[in-house]
Formats: structure tokens, sequence, C-alpha cells
């Protein structure tokens, strides 16, 4: 599977972009994953730590995006 909407925008540059991925210990009935990258922002780049949940409806789409740490 290849996640391509609701992705957030991410620095791809050396060690950078997406970093980890972490799936939910309930993951089969709520679909929610966390997930670690590195965000372009105002004064440089820096670590987000974020969780989503893969769509019922389009398995290349993810849906209630929430950064959870900056």
């Amino acid at each position: 599977m290849r996640l391509s909407k609701g992705v957030p925008k991410v620095v791809y540059a050396v060690d950078a972009g997406m970093l980890d991925i972490e799936i939910d210990p309930a993951f089969n009935t709520n679909r929610t994953f966390y997930f670690s990258y590195v965000e372009q922002r105002e004064r440089g780049n820096g670590l987000a730590i974020a969780s989503a949940k893969i769509s019922l409806e389009k398995e290349d789409e993810i849906q209630d995006f929430k950064v959870i740490f900056r």
C-alpha cells in the first residue's frame, strides 16, 4: 500500500523525511497509526510526531491526521 493523500509535507534531506511508523495495538479495529517525520518550520526544520487513520473508503488515503508532538 502506498499512502498518497492526506500525508503531511515533509523535508527530504540528509537524515530527514519520514522517520518511523508504529501501528496502534488496536489497528485492526481503529486503523490508527503513529509516525514521526521532519517538517519545515519558520526557523528551520524540526521533528513532529503525528497520528492518523487509513481511510476505509480509499486505502491510499489517510484521515484524521493530527500532530501530537512538535
